[in-house]
């Protein structure tokens, strides 16, 4: 069960990775990381996990993709969303999926055979159940739609999640210390070789650091 440190002598003076950003990134990758078998300490600046960047999130999940790259991390994160609470070992762990649909439409004169490109990129890569539908069909399913849509693709089972219950599941879940209040200010280094972190709240001695900062890593 990840632990909070309270104050500044409860950091662990040692850990084999810091992860500098308690967001979802951070989050998910102190679960992972703990999960082989790593100390890890994660610092975050806020007064809270997930009160920066990822409270902004649009927070939405969708397998309509049609790039390789793109379905090569969003595919395995639906299903692992999809199984959340077995998965990260919290019985019971609501992480608030919606599954609302996500539809795609274009008014464009071509919208029909971009449309079943698309889809057809789906295909190719392993979703099996988004659609390909004419101006009509999606008209048909779709009523407020305007008369200028040409074509639309659409998949049920796209939808949304709470970035902070994920956020707080994978914290909870995970063997890390989390200090809060915390802020990075330097990456030590020893030639070329990471050999510490510099916190508002101490120094912490490690070899990998993983910066997952967002906006503010570049600081």
């Amino acid at each position: 069960m990840g632990r909070f440190a309270a104050s500044m002598d409860e950091l662990p003076a040692t850990a084999d990775v810091v992860v500098v950003g308690g967001g979802i990134a951070g989050a998910s990758d102190a679960f992972f990381l703990s999960e082989a078998g790593l100390s890890v300490v994660v610092l975050e600046r806020g007064d809270q996990l997930a009160g920066l960047t990822t409270a902004q999130s649009v927070a939405c999940f969708r397998a309509q993709w049609d790039e390789p790259d793109h379905a090569a991390l969003v595919l395995p994160s639906i299903d692992f969303y999809g199984s959340f609470a077995e998965r990260v070992g919290l019985p019971g762990c609501d992480i608030g999926i919606r599954r609302g649909g996500w539809l795609f439409i274009t008014g464009t004169p071509d919208g029909q055979t971009a449309i079943q490109a698309f889809v057809a990129g789906h295909r190719r890569l392993g979703v099996l159940d988004s659609e390909s539908l004419t101006g009509e069909e999606a008209r048909r399913r779709f009523p407020w739609l305007g008369p200028d849509v040409s074509a639309a693709s659409y998949r049920a089972l796209d939808g949304w999640v709470s970035p902070y219950e994920v956020t707080y599941g994978f914290a909870k879940a995970s063997h890390a210390t989390f200090g809060l209040r915390a802020t990075a200010t330097r990456i030590l280094t020893d030639r070329e070789t990471v050999k510490g972190v510099e916190t508002t709240r101490g120094t912490i001695s490690t070899r990998r650091v993983v910066l997952a900062a967002g906006p503010f890593s570049r600081e």
